[in-house]
């Protein structure tokens, strides 16, 4: 236990010291980003163009049989609360700083250099699927860079909430997508009306996918290219945080095994 504290006094005394050095000489951590501070107007018509989209497919057609056997009618339209979700796919790097550098404070423009394009984005790819009455339906797939030869040694050791996946680039695909589907989304939904929304990648897109979501009544609703920074809900307000976390949590790992002696 004394040993554990020390250690965290030296890491914390250790970022005090580097945090007074970047104070003194003006020096902050940059982001590169392609985002720009304002929605560009373009954009702005794509946004409301699917929202329009959004909100004509949930209006309720009247139906004087159905309100006589429904006690309560759905107050949000067509589409009951726990019939929205939302899918996206955010990749899990091996470096966390990625994209960032140190430079001047008030710098206009701040150069990067990168690793070769994709490869920090191979460990593995994280699928979150969030409904809209916030109940978890869905569990986290984890799709790993392999064939799963090994599954059968680490299985034991996945969390039994979560499911994986392997493809040969850690990337979904519409094979593991339509088995998603199959084996999570359609239960889920129950067989109502329902309405999901996801990113406009060409494997959510394909005849096969819109053909399976739509045979059993799900509304697909592609979020316009360019514009999941704004209106993607688990990319506005759940990735970030998320991958916040797991940096600590990996961190902490690291730290711990190398105080074991582990140096690979």
């Amino acid at each position: 236990m004394l040993h554990c504290c020390t250690s965290k006094f030296i890491q914390l005394f250790q970022w005090l010291v580097f945090s007074n050095f970047l104070q003194r000489y003006h020096i902050s951590l940059r982001f590169a980003t392609c985002k720009a501070q304002k929605v560009p107007e373009e954009y702005r018509l794509l946004i409301l163009t699917w929202i329009c989209f959004n909100r004509r497919n949930s209006q309720l057609i009247p139906n004087p049989f159905l309100d006589l056997i429904l006690s309560s009618p759905n107050p949000y339209g067509k589409f009951h609360l726990s019939n929205i979700a939302n899918l996206d796919k955010t990749p899990l790097p091996f470096e966390y700083l990625i994209g960032r550098t140190y430079n001047a404070t008030g710098a206009k423009t701040v150069w990067v250099k990168k690793t070769r394009s994709g490869w920090d984005k191979r460990q593995a790819t994280l699928i979150l699927c969030i409904f809209a009455d916030g109940i978890d339906r869905i569990p986290p797939a984890l799709i790993f860079h392999g064939t799963g030869r090994r599954l059968g040694q680490e299985k034991t050791r996945y969390d039994p909430h979560t499911t994986v996946l392997f493809n040969p680039i850690a990337y979904n695909n519409e094979l593991l997508f339509l088995a998603y589907i199959e084996d999570f989304l359609i239960p889920a939904f129950q067989g109502r009306p329902s309405l999901f929304a996801m990113d406009v990648a060409e494997f959510h897109k394909t005849p096969a996918v819109l053909a399976k979501l739509r045979s059993h009544s799900i509304t697909p609703t592609l979020i316009p290219a360019g514009c999941t920074g704004h209106v993607q809900p688990l990319d506005v307000s759940v990735n970030r945080p998320f991958k916040d976390i797991l940096r600590d949590l990996t961190e902490m790992e690291i730290i711990a095994q190398e105080e074991n002696g582990l140096e690979k």
